[in-house]
């Protein structure tokens, strides 16, 4: 029962996330799957007169991409209205992209895009769009569909805002225009999707085909459940016996107490086995797209070729950066503990860094590194309070040196930029800006903590108010609570200027380390007409374009970013090895001796007399 109790609150609950998860890969499967079948065969273009007479407006292309914001948010509120009407909408769904699949088989389309001649923002989003996405598989629209999927799962649903409802209309039509107005469909392409939508809703709502799904989805569920049971089963059994020839004294009780209590403050910061599981998953397919959207119709005999030419000796300082990298953060970490009387070994450090970037290699957003090394902090008996504010600061640092570098380019790198970036300008300017207003947010998170406090708790009201987060007292009050943190936050701030800076510079080094890996493989391959500064802001320029984004270590589009920007420094066919050879050490050898390094802190990890944290 408590089980259930605490599933209802979270933000998608345990039935919904597997349903959610197939949505995802049938999406992708159908939509790359039938692109790779259909590209040698005869397309059809199902353009009408009154098509030719809607205009370009490039502006439409925040709504055509935005929407995906859209789609997420409100897929996870319908999945919240119930089982049983999530199983429906799930299916419906489904069966919705196995039709498309059917129409992008039976009947491949296309269309002839507009040439674009405007220099404006929104003219280069649009082209960035049609660089991204062939135009095939156009009928039925799923921009379309989806959208339309997006409202009708919650017409008619009394516990969702009736002013939200409309929003999801109008927001819905507007994606439909976006269709037509960026020539990405045409009016038989959106009206399709629609119908579609309409078809298999009524379909689903109407018959008992969802409980077809809904067998497959519990079974798989239930499959998880059993797995995690049996991996936890030897660590309950030892439990079990220890609790059994324990005889617990007053020490004991105590440390029971005391032991319960971290428990709970790091409950909520050690994930359990089913979202490692969850995100292990989610890795998977983004790892697996990846690959697909990297070396389909490649060569990659001729790809390996070119990897084994290259001159082994400047691999070396390359790998060397990634560690310098991972040692950076570890400096500091060991730095401001040592400011706020608080010692540590500088090896145990390096291993907290590892955790991190481990976990955050893994997660969306980066969201599970802090968390985790927190987490294994604790354990090392450094309080959370501590440990959170450190991390703070990093993090505050960290987006501080990304904010400089995109500011620098684009106030003062006018040239470099036209020379190398009018491929990716959209995404560009769009990572600046979101790492600018990550920055004022924690600024006022900071500095501003009784406006921050009012902005959380009213966003917290507006998420309860539109039924996306359960309606629970007790979490306004530990959101409040939580707000103290960046009180200290301030203080440590306003009476430790010095140590900041040095933070600043180091932070600088350790993020250059990690650039510098381009380079050297630029080298390896023996390349030259390049300067290092132009490699190295370029593979900055990655990461400042990517580092907000809801992807696992920017997996998929960092690859695709490398490709545009350094299509004139990885000249004579070496664009696609160089890519793999630099993102390979950059971030899969940084994941792989990350993992190990954090695999071996969990199996070794212990209170010894050297090791707890002795105060000055």
């Amino acid at each position: 029962m408590e089980r259930r109790k605490r599933a209802a609150g979270n933000l998608i609950p345990v039935y919904a996330i597997i349903p959610l998860l197939a949505c995802v890969v049938v999406n992708f499967g159908v939509y790359i799957g039938t692109e790779k079948m259909t590209e040698t065969w005869r397309h059809y273009d199902l353009t009408l007169s009154i098509d030719r007479m809607i205009p370009v407006i490039p502006v439409f292309t925040i709504i055509y991409l935005g929407c995906y914001l859209f789609w997420i948010a409100n897929y996870i509120l319908i999945a919240r209205q119930g089982r049983e009407h999530c199983m429906r909408f799930i299916t419906a769904d489904i069966l919705s992209r196995i039709v498309c699949a059917v129409f992008f088989l039976v009947l491949p389309t296309t269309n002839v895009r507009p040439a674009l001649a405007g220099t404006d923002v929104w003219t280069r989003m649009l082209d960035f769009v049609y660089q991204m996405d062939a135009p095939t598989r156009l009928f039925p629209s799923i921009h379309c569909l989806v959208s339309w999927f997006c409202y009708i799962g919650i017409r008619g649903r009394k516990n969702v805002p009736k002013a939200y409802r409309w929003f999801s209309c109008v927001f819905a039509l507007l994606v439909c225009i976006s269709t037509l107005v960026t020539k990405q469909h045409y009016l038989v392409d959106t009206f399709g999707g629609v119908f579609l939508a309409e078809a298999m809703y009524y379909l689903a709502n109407h018959t008992g085909v969802y409980r077809y799904f809904e067998r497959v989805f519990d079974g798989i569920l239930n499959g998880i459940q059993k797995f995690s049971e049996s991996v936890s089963g030897v660590a309950k059994k030892r439990a079990q016996e220890k609790e059994r020839l324990t005889v617990p004294g007053e020490l004991e009780v105590a440390d029971a107490v005391s032991s319960r209590e971290e428990q709970e403050e790091t409950a909520n910061r050690y994930p359990d086995r089913k979202k490692r599981i969850l995100n292990a998953v989610f890795l998977a397919i983004v790892f697996v797209l990846t690959l697909y959207s990297v070396f389909r119709g490649e060569d990659l005999r001729g790809v390996l070729r070119a990897i084994t030419r290259v001159n082994p000796w400047y691999l070396l300082p390359a790998v060397a950066g990634v560690i310098v990298f991972i040692w950076g953060e570890s400096i500091i970490i060991h730095y401001m503990l040592g400011t706020l009387d608080i010692y540590t070994r500088k090896w145990t450090c390096f291993q907290y860094s590892c955790v991190g970037f481990f976990f955050s290699a893994i997660t969306p957003s980066a969201s599970g590194g802090q968390p985790m090394q927190i987490y294994y902090m604790r354990k090392k008996k450094i309080p959370v309070p501590v440990a959170t504010l450190v991390l703070m600061i990093v993090t505050i640092t960290y987006k501080m040196v990304l904010v400089f570098i995109g500011l620098f380019v684009v106030l003062f790198q006018r040239g470099f930029v036209h020379r190398y970036l009018e491929g990716i300008l959209p995404i560009f300017y769009l990572g600046v800006g979101l790492n600018v207003a990550c920055c004022i947010s924690m600024s006022v998170l900071v500095f501003h903590s009784s406006l921050a406090k009012w902005i959380m708790l009213k966003g917290l009201a507006l998420l309860e108010h539109f039924h996306i987060l359960k309606k629970k007292p007790e979490r306004g009050r530990r959101l409040a609570a939580s707000m103290d943190q960046y009180n200290a936050t301030a203080a440590y701030l306003g009476s430790h200027g010095r140590v900041i800076f040095h933070v600043m510079l180091i932070t600088f080094f350790q993020r250059f380390a990690l650039f510098f890996v381009t380079w050297f493989v630029y080298l390896a391959f023996g390349l030259h007409g390049t300067s290092m500064y132009d490699v190295v802001m370029l593979q900055a320029i990655v990461s400042v374009s990517v580092d907000m984004l809801p992807l696992p270590g920017g997996m998929g589009i960092s690859e695709n970013l490398f490709l545009i920007i350094f299509r004139t420094v990885f000249a004579g066919g070496l664009l696609l090895p160089g890519m793999v050879l630099s993102r390979g050490i950059a971030y899969y050898v940084q994941l792989l001796f990350s993992a190990v390094m954090t695999a071996f802190l969990h199996l070794t990890i212990k209170e010894t007399a050297d090791e707890r944290c002795c105060r000055r």
